[in-house]
């Protein structure tokens, strides 16, 4: 087990530690001194001795022993529970002001495995480590007991307590490696998972895709099983060479020590009594072992992407809770380039040198290919990505990182791959007259409502989905509205709605609009084209100069 891991524990742990360590301290002193309250009633039984006091001793150090124990055990249990809860907070809170192309490139599977499992592990080792800690004392004062015995006994106890444990951890070294290996397997595992669940209606439509898909589910399973029996196989191995050298112990105690030494049958006894007791904790303390290796890695996991988030995290960026937009007169992107570097070498891009601008009240279309880069545009106009070089400027004047956030709070956007949120966060002043409108002119108030706190039903089709983004994104009422595609799941009136009344609309009001687009059809419907293509501007101009 890693001192690290005792570090962790001690500085996220809040609570009185001190005082749970005493009392798990005194709780395994008084278990260890119940057995020689009964060793040493024995032999006042056999002297034919009252046990009166024995018997009022021992109800006396039992009731030490269950009271220390039980509020040791419940402070645990608190302790842990709060410190999983922050844990898991502090990433969230990381999580959310961490640079967008790291959570792209970490992905949803690990970072939520690292969110849920990892910590769970961290928990219940938490949990397992303080109660080692009480094995631990008992243990020790049991092995001052046999001392007490025969200083003899204690030196054959020590010799084979101290040998079989050295076997035990040389043979851990490495099932470390091996629970690693296990943990990344099941990330892929559950990455095949959400596959499956995710691309269910696709896997139903096509037999040899389910095959192939159910398959590949089958062997990555295959392997994280016999990855876990391996790993599990060998702490059973080495679970066992410990129990070996408590029986050889048990066997010199009994046969060989009295042939050397004088030893009547009550210390026999004593001894045999002392050495079942020790059993279980010795146990306790070796079966402990494998769930704080595992915990060992579930460490290492989480730090790793806390440390990441810290480093995703521009220095100077604000993370205050309350951030006020800036006021939009002008946008300006100076020579902006931007290379995004993914785990494989073939899934790094770039866009750039840029030069674009944008003028509050506009209504900018963005259009190419698949693949040109009108998508990362968007975000690095958005703030989403930071650029790896160039100048970004508002208003005349160079964003700085610390603005950033202020930058990104004018922005509100529907991308292609968006998430619609059922509840309405950050909306408290809602005008809830507005929002019936909206359903109701986006064909949505038989399908949805709003029940106080946010819509009664999300899962509509792509289109009517996209619709409801719309309504919670008017309803934001940002300054710059940016529409990733947004009329392509749409039936020809929804998207003569979104061309001839939406934009004008909002364009009305004031508002800039970005809205990437593949209906040359409405291209009236904009100020200005920009044409991207292999990631650079081909074309910036009126509508009718684009051919």
């Amino acid at each position: 087990m890693s001192l690290e891991l005792v570090r962790f524990y001690r500085s996220e742990a809040e609570g009185p530690q001190n005082m749970l360590l005493g009392s798990f301290l005194v709780s395994g002193v008084s278990r260890g001194l119940l057995i020689a309250v009964v060793n040493a009633s024995v032999e006042k039984s056999v002297n034919g001795e009252s046990l009166l006091s024995s018997i009022f001793l021992f109800v006396a150090v039992l009731a030490l022993y269950l009271g220390c124990h039980y509020f040791a055990k419940t402070t645990t249990y608190a302790m842990v529970g709060m410190m999983t809860q922050k844990l898991r907070l502090r990433l969230v809170n990381k999580l959310l002001f961490a640079d967008l192309g790291f959570i792209e490139s970490e992905g949803d599977n690990k970072i939520y495995a690292r969110l849920t499992q990892e910590i769970n592990i961290l928990a219940q080792a938490g949990i397992i480590l303080v109660g080692t800690f009480e094995n631990a004392v008992l243990l020790f004062f049991s092995l001052i007991y046999i001392g007490w015995l025969s200083p003899i006994a204690l030196f054959v106890t020590t010799c084979v307590v101290m040998s079989g444990m050295y076997f035990y951890v040389r043979q851990q070294r490495s099932a470390k490696n091996n629970v690693r290996r296990v943990r990344e397997k099941e990330v892929e595992f559950f990455g095949a998972i959400n596959d499956f669940l995710c691309g269910f209606k696709e896997l139903k439509l096509n037999r040899k895709k389910n095959n192939a898909v159910n398959d590949h589910v089958a062997n990555v399973s295959d392997i994280y099983r016999d990855l876990t029996y391996k790993t599990e196989r060998m702490f059973v191995v080495s679970f066992l060479t410990t129990e070996t050298f408590v029986f050889m112990l048990m066997a010199a105690l009994v046969f060989v020590v009295p042939q050397f030494f004088d030893a009547g049958s009550v210390i026999i006894f004593q001894f045999l009594a002392a050495l079942l007791f020790l059993i279980g904790p010795l146990d306790a303390v070796v079966s402990a072992v494998p769930r704080l290796i595992h915990a060992n890695v579930a460490l290492e996991n989480v730090r790793e992407l806390e440390l990441k988030a810290d480093q995703s995290t521009a220095v100077d960026e604000n993370l205050s809770r309350d951030i006020k937009a800036l006021e939009l007169h002008k946008i300006e992107l100076k020579a902006l380039t931007f290379v995004y570097h993914g785990k494989q070498s073939d899934d790094a891009f770039s866009v750039g040198p840029i030069d674009f601008s944008l003028q509050q009240g506009e209504v900018v279309f963005i259009v190419g290919g698949n693949g040109s880069g009108k998508t990362t545009l968007v975000k690095l106009l958005a703030g989403l990505y930071l650029p790896s070089g160039g100048e970004l400027r508002i208003n005349g004047k160079p964003l700085a990182i610390h603005d950033y956030q202020a930058y990104r709070e004018m922005f509100s956007a529907i991308f292609g791959d968006f998430h619609l949120f059922k509840r309405l966060y950050g909306m408290e002043d809602l005008n809830q007259a507005v929002l019936h409108d909206l359903l109701a002119k986006m064909h949505l108030d038989t399908k949805t409502h709003f029940d106080g706190e946010g819509f009664t039903a999300v899962n509509l089709s792509t289109g009517q989905r996209k619709r409801l983004a719309y309504v919670t994104s008017y309803l934001e009422n940002k300054q710059i509205f940016v529409f990733d595609e947004f009329a392509a799941d749409q039936d020809p009136s929804f998207r003569q709605l979104f061309y001839r009344t939406l934009l004008p609309e909002l364009k009305r009001q004031g508002k800039t609009i970005i809205a990437i687009s593949h209906d040359d059809n409405y291209f009236d419907a904009c100020d200005r084209i920009v044409k991207v293509d292999y990631g650079r501007i081909a074309y910036d101009g009126p509508p009718e100069g684009l051919h």
